[in-house]
């Protein structure tokens, strides 16, 4: 066990109430399946430097490798052995009443030590891939840039999918009649792939750098004349975009997203992309993050709108979650085929 994961860890950071040396246990307890250990290790470092050791973040990282202590949501006395799978889930998705916060409250819970919390149990059980840390360059914790959970060459990889499902099952047409463009939601349903797709292909060609076309407001920058000048300055860019060039992209989403609706805005195919663009530069987000494990497009070249022929063969379903090397279909891939929502799984 590395020494950053020993009895040293709490010892050393004044956490009287953490446990005593002599309970440390020699090796991390089955419902951690996070790994490397020593990634572990320094996360949790970085954690307690954050949080703090009384925070109800520090209280997650000892329940869960001791079961001393308290629980850190339901504040619960520990079982004095380290918790199984299901009492982890259960804790990382307790709200007190249903009003407390809305879901999934490990993205919305209002308090802020207590998210980090759950964010902590979800990631020990991998059930999360998004670094439990404020750190705004965490993704350096695992070979990625900013807050990324996912290196460079993953998402050349998912990129490359979604290229591939473009040459595969058809890409937008050419030329669209303007009813078209603005009635999204009754087109052909691979029209919609394609333009997830394409969604998909834009938000990782601009976070790798590989584009210096925004790929929510790039309309809006392209047809702004009193922005002309500006717009052909960025287009000279050839980097990747900061942090807070992502968040006021991502501020445009929901306009985007929600074109289109019932009891929604219409469509304005002048001003943004087609909404399941939108909705792919979303799940690419998500991904990206580590809060999402399924990739905006599958190693079958698939997205949302197509229905993949790896589910024919996939026996991942059953099992709720990617079986990889024991099912014949995902030897060496991650599949999406086994994906349902969050509150079925939590």
């Amino acid at each position: 066990m590395p020494r950053n994961l020993s009895r040293e860890f709490f010892y050393a950071a004044g956490e009287r109430a953490a446990m005593d040396p002599g309970q440390t246990p020699r090796q991390l307890p089955a419902t951690v399946t996070r790994r490397p250990w020593t990634l572990v290790g320094d996360v949790m470092t970085q954690s307690l430097r954050e949080q703090g050791t009384a925070s109800r973040a520090a209280a997650a990282w000892r329940w869960i490798f001791t079961g001393q202590g308290t629980s850190p949501i339901k504040q619960s006395a520990g079982p004095g052995r380290p918790p199984t799978a299901e009492e982890i889930i259960a804790e990382a998705a307790h709200r007190s009443t249903r009003e407390d916060c809305a879901w999934p409250p490990w993205l919305c819970d209002p308090d802020a030590d207590r998210r980090q919390a759950r964010r902590v149990l979800r990631w020990l059980t991998c059930a999360a891939d998004a670094i439990p840390l404020s750190d705004p360059n965490r993704g350096r914790y695992v070979g990625a840039r900013l807050h990324f959970a996912r290196t460079d060459e993953e998402i050349r990889r998912v990129r490359g999918w979604a290229a591939h499902g473009i040459q595969q099952h058809g890409d937008l047409p050419e030329h669209m009649s303007r009813w078209d463009a603005e009635h999204p939601w009754r087109w052909p349903a691979w029209w919609m792939n394609a333009a997830w797709l394409r969604g998909t292909i834009a938000w990782l060609d601009w976070i790798l750098g590989d584009s210096d076309l925004p790929p929510l407001t790039f309309k809006l920058r392209a047809f702004d004349p009193a922005d002309e000048y500006r717009a052909q300055v960025y287009r000279k860019l050839s980097r990747p975009p900061t942090a807070e060039d992502i968040t006021s992209e991502l501020r445009h989403l929901s306009g985007s997203v929600m074109q289109g609706h019932e009891h929604q805005p219409p469509a304005e195919p002048d001003r943004y992309p087609p909404p399941q663009w939108g909705e792919a530069v979303e799940q690419a987000h998500m991904w990206l993050t580590g809060e999402d494990g399924k990739p905006p497009a599958d190693h079958h070249g698939c997205g949302d709108y197509y229905p993949c022929p790896g589910l024919r063969r996939c026996s991942c379903e059953a099992a709720g979650y990617c079986l990889r090397g024991q099912c014949p279909a995902c030897t060496d891939k991650i599949c999406n085929a086994a994906w349902s929502t969050i509150e079925e799984n939590y």
